[in-house]
């Protein structure tokens, strides 16, 4: 096996068992947090996916970049939350049904949002970038899968 498929293993491998980690610290309430206080839900979607992908288009534009550069942005700006970030913010103090339901809420959306604006951006401006559902409900399940079974071991 290469070194770069063992990493990149190794690397989805600690993904899953960081999530993992976070679902073992939640409880059921706070996977649909965010959904019960929908304007909390509303900014939080607005600044990470809205906003993000229109300052990425802007300078992809503004740049004329690469078209792989022009898809790693992308890829970047519509993917959902790192699992590592709610680790960082719940050590930072951040409320613990927050980033959890934020976890949760993201991976849920991105099914949904990040085709939807991938292919949108592949129309629009010709990018060779593209996604079908089945990549990003992976991606969903890649995150929702492990928090749960975190949480049932609790």
């Amino acid at each position: 096996m290469e070194l770069a498929i063992l990493t990149l293993q190794l690397l989805k491998a600690s993904n899953i068992l960081l999530v993992f980690s976070l679902g073992l610290r939640a409880r059921p309430q706070d996977t649909t947090y965010l959904f019960h206080r929908l304007g909390q839900l509303l900014r939080s979607f607005l600044s990470m996916n809205v906003i993000m992908t229109l300052f990425t288009a802007a300078m992809i534009v503004a740049f004329h970049l690469h078209p792989a550069v022009e898809i790693t942005l992308i890829a970047l700006a519509v993917s959902p939350i790192p699992p590592t970030l709610p680790k960082r913010a719940l050590k930072a103090g951040g409320e613990a049904s927050y980033t959890i339901g934020l976890l949760v809420a993201a991976s849920l959306l991105s099914i949904v949002f990040v085709p939807l604006v991938v292919n949108s951006w592949r129309i629009f401006v010709g990018s060779p970038a593209k996604i079908s559902h089945v990549s990003a409900l992976f991606v969903g399940i890649t995150t929702l899968a492990p928090l749960a079974a975190g949480m049932l071991v609790r």
